[in-house]
This record gives structure tokens, sequence and C-alpha cells, in this order.
């Protein structure tokens, strides 16, 4: 199963274009993953155009989603991987307004990270890092400590 993360607008901060890097370059010791960048999810366009395919699960986050333990996003990965039916799992964060409601609604699940409202450039950091700590607790690496 593959791994795509994809952030609508320019980051903000060089410095955290830096530190997703890290993030990448270690979940690729767990599986395949794609950074995309998209100037705009438009959601009258077809799911190929915002690189989201047919057997792509959309994972939207926002602030009025599920919040998930870290614990809890390593079980839905082991869940994804296991349905032969989704070749990807699309990790989609907004810009700072957010998603289109139609964006919202063809989601197979909606992540909050916190009850607190992260700017944009931050959930997408986040996200990287929460994905790489489920895969470590899949993987019992040792890197997230209870």
């Amino acid at each position: 199963m593959k791994i795509k993360i994809v952030k609508v607008g320019k980051s903000a901060a060089k410095e955290i274009h830096s530190l997703v890097e890290v993030y990448q370059k270690r979940l690729r010791a767990f599986c395949p993953v794609e950074l995309i960048e998209l100037k705009q999810f438009l959601p009258s366009t077809s799911k190929k155009q915002n690189n989201v395919s047919g057997t792509d699960m959309l994972v939207v986050l926002d602030e009025k989603g599920k919040i998930w333990s870290s614990r809890e996003l390593a079980q839905k990965i082991v869940t994804w991987q296991k349905d032969p039916r989704i070749k990807s799992v699309v990790f989609l964060i907004g810009d700072p307004y957010g998603l289109d409601e139609s964006v919202k609604k063809q989601a197979s699940e909606i992540w909050s990270l916190s009850h607190a409202t992260f700017p944009t450039d931050l959930a997408w950091l986040l996200v990287w890092e929460q994905i790489y700590r489920a895969f470590t607790i899949l993987k019992g690496t040792g890197y997230h400590h209870e």
C-alpha cells in the first residue's frame, strides 16, 4: 500500500518543508510514499486531476473530524493494508480556509489531529510524523514510547 500526502497551498516556511522531507525519507523504509503539493484542490475537478484515483482511499484532515490516537491510526493502517481494494491512502490537508464540503463528502475518513487548530504547514508536518509513528508502532521499533 502506498501513502500519498497531499497539501493544498504553498508552504509558508521552508523549514517545515525540510522537516517534512526528514519524515518522508524515514517513512520510505516502511512503504512507498509520495509528497504532493497542489496550488488548489478543486471539488468539481476529477479525482485524477487532484492526484486521487479510484483505488485510493481518501482521508481528509479537518478540525471537525475524528481524533485518533497514534495506536488507533496504526490499527487503521493495518486495516487499510489488508483491504485488497485499497492501493493507496491519500491524506489531504487543505489550505488555511479548509476544504470544500463536497470534497469532505468524498472522503472515506475525516481525521482531526487535535481539538486545537493548527496552521496548515504545522498540520502537514504532524500528519507526516503521525504516519511515521504509526508504522514504527506496527514494526515495534521503539520510536513510540508508552
